[in-house]
């Protein structure tokens, strides 16, 4: 086994999201598995779209995706966006999102690995955990953020045109 080289570590400060669909496996033992596939797709296809809309870097899925975004405010403006169009084409499931903000080490995967199907990157750091355990705490309803990534958000001058000025926001 080799180490990556140091040219495909980047140390960068990131805001890390991450989503997922609550009570999935009921859903499919609700559903079946083919009526699930289809809303899972469907749910896939809007959420990558809105990840790069919003110049987000999709990381990894299972049931929900991880993914990162240079700053508080495109996670933000992702959360509303993506939240707003499961509402709009009614998908029957309700989702969570836990935004942290953090250094992180973004790891390029050498190329032989992804023509195997790996993932072309990872994150690393304790950023992560911080950020899963912030989305699993959250309801349905709610884009919940670390203490980190809200300081982030209230520390920037220039709002996001996404997002609304009305938000419910508290450190």
């Amino acid at each position: 086994m080799s180490l990556p080289e140091s040219g495909d570590i980047v140390k960068a400060n990131i805001a890390i999201v991450l989503t997922d669909i609550i009570g999935s496996t009921k859903f499919v033992e609700k559903y079946g598995n083919l009526a699930s596939a289809k809303w899972f797709k469907a749910h896939d296809k809007y959420c990558i779209s809105l990840i790069y809309k919003f110049n987000g870097i999709l990381c990894d899925a299972s049931d929900g995706f991880l993914m990162y975004f240079s700053t508080v405010q495109n996670a933000i403006a992702f959360s509303f966006a993506y939240k707003s169009a499961l509402k709009k084409h009614k998908f029957p499931f309700k989702t969570r999102i836990g935004i942290h903000y953090d250094e992180m080490l973004i790891i390029k995967t050498p190329q032989h690995l992804v023509e195997a199907n790996h993932k072309r990157i990872s994150l690393e750091g304790i950023g992560k955990s911080v950020a899963a355990r912030t989305m699993s705490i959250c309801s349905g309803e709610q884009v919940l953020l670390t203490h980190k990534a809200c300081l982030q958000y209230k520390s920037r001058i220039n709002q996001n045109s996404f997002i609304s000025k009305d938000i419910l926001l508290a450190c």
